[in-house]
């Protein structure tokens, strides 16, 4: 775990620094787990824990599933918090009411007081444009993924950590929903797996160089960036919407002629 104020103090991000020098223009996006800790009178989130460091001392800090840039000139490090969440690992709705259900929360290896997230979505922006740092189970979601674009993301990385599904369909759904985003979006994708499949997708959706699930390796392409706004883009699952309401008047239409043909007409 980093902590939010101190990530330019890691080892880890000191030694992805030093191929800074060689490659000044250089920008490393990256899934991290991290956690920041509360500040005296600044307003806690519904994720808030407490961690009693003495008597008297109680620190308040929430976890985060996130997501951040490293660059040359990165004293602040830009960084997304996930807000999308899994029901269960990473969220669970009305706590108070269904704490009998934190045992199987355990299992999961989630917490019932969940993770901090952000209102609104962000994006990094580098020399080359601006990218959309979609975290696992928000590339799920067209609509929310829509949210980066009209924040003008010309690009998608997708980081994902797909082990908990082991090698099962699951890990290989989730990389077929980047191909849905690529081209509901006109935005190439660059996926980075944990376990799972990394590949590329382009803005037609053809996955190119797919990795094997566990395998470690790397992969190395161009990600093409579009600043064009598409109609999904612009009005989300507005014919979805349509199709539906079409469908409620249809079957009420249908109904209503059942009903009407079953009355009786009485004797004349």
């Amino acid at each position: 775990f980093v902590e939010t104020s101190s990530i330019n103090s890691y080892a880890t991000v000191q030694r992805i620094r030093q191929s800074f020098r060689k490659y000044p223009k250089l920008k490393v996006v990256a899934g991290v787990d991290a956690y920041h800790i509360f500040r005296p009178g600044e307003p806690h989130s519904r994720a808030v824990r407490e961690s009693v460091r003495a008597p008297g001392d109680t620190m308040y800090y929430e976890v985060l599933n996130a997501a951040i840039q490293l660059g040359m000139d990165s004293e602040e490090v830009p960084l997304y918090r996930k807000s999308k969440l899994v029901p269960g690992p990473e969220i669970l709705p009305y706590p108070r009411i269904f704490f009998f259900l934190k045992p199987l929360v355990d299992k999961l290896e989630g917490t019932i007081a969940g993770v901090g997230t952000q209102p609104q979505r962000s994006v990094f922006s580098s020399d080359a444009g601006k990218v959309a740092p979609a975290i696992c189970y928000e590339s799920v979601f067209g609509a929310y993924v829509t949210g980066y674009i009209k924040k003008g993301a010309e690009a998608i990385f997708i980081m994902t950590n797909d082990g908990w599904w082991d090698n099962t369909a699951g890990h290989r759904q989730h990389l077929y929903f980047a191909s849905l985003r690529a081209i509901e979006t006109r935005r190439d994708i660059a996926r980075s797996a944990n376990t799972g499949i990394s590949a590329f997708v382009n803005q037609r959706g053809d996955i190119l160089q797919p990795t094997q699930y566990g395998e470690a390796t790397v992969i190395k392409g161009e990600v093409h960036f579009n600043d064009a706004i598409t109609f999904y883009v612009r009005w989300g699952d507005l014919i979805g919407r349509i199709a539906i309401f079409a469908a409620i008047i249809l079957l009420l239409n249908t109904l209503v002629k059942g009903l009407v043909k079953k009355r009786p007409t009485g004797n004349k």
